[in-house]
């Protein structure tokens, strides 16, 4: 709320200290807006109305509920009211047993609310405008109960899942916003548990299985398969590219060496730096730097950037997308400016995503940055 001019604020909050007192609810259209924990809250009736046409009417228009959040609930109540119009049944005369049971069974908006978003002590239902995961506020979803406490939808839990591994997480947390303080609950859960309670076929399952061993892996070594046995190799020196197979030399009784470039059977003398005697040994991240094409990052209109970048962190190659110059890397975490390559942090001191950094564009690259993993 310190973000917007005082002048925008409401007047219950004009004056008010927001570190020490606290928020008031605020009306809007015609809802309350619970701000502490960015909620609506609907005022709900307790009274029990008759069972006929007009008690039936006057329970489902109790309900103020211009945006339609309660919808899934309150369209039945509106599917009987059509019904009873075709009727032509007096206002006041009982309403068969039959309809209710029909129409107000186990999704009845008394259970709805009771069971899922009603406050006892304010007969008031607060609906989340953030959800937890995607379908988790659907009360018809059976979900289960995390480690953490919270539940969640197997099926959202698998799609939430695959985005993260997409964006190259490989530990899963908690996304859950705990509405006494408004943040993420952050507990992780263990892969164990996810697949347990996720819904995984034989081939999700094996999708996850390669994908966070590959990500973990490359989280604490840099590797490579071997181009002779296939087996995994990890290169301890990142500054020398003729590596050994200890997998290869355990077999064959002598060690193959192979460069870490071009991916061949080692040529030349070692150790060394920069390419071996093979024809045509490159380093092709560095040719891509060299050579890819300028652009102009949107939002801050900084012109003749580089459209790849290395990780000034982890020196994993990243293209520029239509986005603003701040960008994740999805290997070390670590978010930095796309012009200046330094980090948010230090950026952001005299800049931000559209405005120009306060030190001109960074040149292109000449050397890939070496990630130590355990500094980070």
């Amino acid at each position: 709320m310190e973000a917007f001019p005082h002048d925008d604020s409401a007047l219950p909050i004009k004056d008010l200290d927001l570190d020490g007192e606290t928020i008031p609810t605020q009306g809007s259209l015609g809802l309350l807006w619970e701000i502490t924990t960015d909620t609506f809250t609907f005022s709900v009736p307790t009274v029990i109305k008759p069972f006929t046409r007009r008690g039936v009417l006057s329970t489902v228009n109790s309900v103020f509920d211009p945006l339609g959040l309660l919808a899934p609930v309150t369209i039945q109540g509106r599917a009987l009211l059509r019904e009873l119009t075709s009727e032509l049944s007096d206002w006041d005369t009982p309403l068969p047993e039959d309809k209710l049971a029909n129409t107000f069974n186990e999704s009845s908006v008394q259970e709805f609310v009771v069971g899922v978003y009603l406050n006892p002590q304010t007969n008031s239902v607060a609906i989340p405008t953030k959800c937890f995961i995607a379908g988790d506020d659907d009360p018809n979803v059976y979900r289960v109960e995390v480690s953490c406490g919270h539940a969640v939808d197997p099926i959202s839990l698998t799609e939430w899942c695959r985005i993260r591994i997409s964006e190259g997480h490989f530990k899963f947390h908690c996304p859950a916003l705990t509405y006494d303080t408004n943040r993420t609950c952050g507990k992780e859960w263990s892969y164990v548990e996810v697949r347990r309670n996720a819904l995984l076929s034989v081939e999700e399952w094996q999708f996850f299985e390669e994908k966070l061993a590959i990500l973990s892996a490359s989280s604490y070594c840099e590797y490579k398969q071997c181009p002779r046995c296939g087996s995994y190799v990890e290169r301890k020196d990142e500054t020398n590219i003729s590596v050994i197979c200890l997998i290869c030399m355990a077999n064959d009784g002598i060690p193959f060496k192979f460069c870490w470039q071009c991916m061949k059977e080692w040529k030349g003398p070692g150790p060394c730096s920069d390419k071996c005697d093979n024809e045509g040994c490159i380093n092709i991240q560095l040719e891509i730097l060299k050579n890819c094409d300028t652009k102009t990052l949107p939002y801050s209109n900084i012109r003749n950037c580089p459209k790849v970048r290395a990780c000034p962190t982890c020196g994993l190659l990243i293209e520029h997308q239509d986005k603003c110059k701040y960008l994740m890397c999805i290997r070390c975490h670590v978010e930095f400016c796309f012009a200046c390559l330094n980090t948010k942090a230090i950026c952001s001191e005299s800049s931000e995503y559209s405005r120009y950094c306060a030190i001109p564009v960074a040149t292109r690259q000449t050397s890939i940055p070496v990630w130590n993993c355990t500094e980070n």
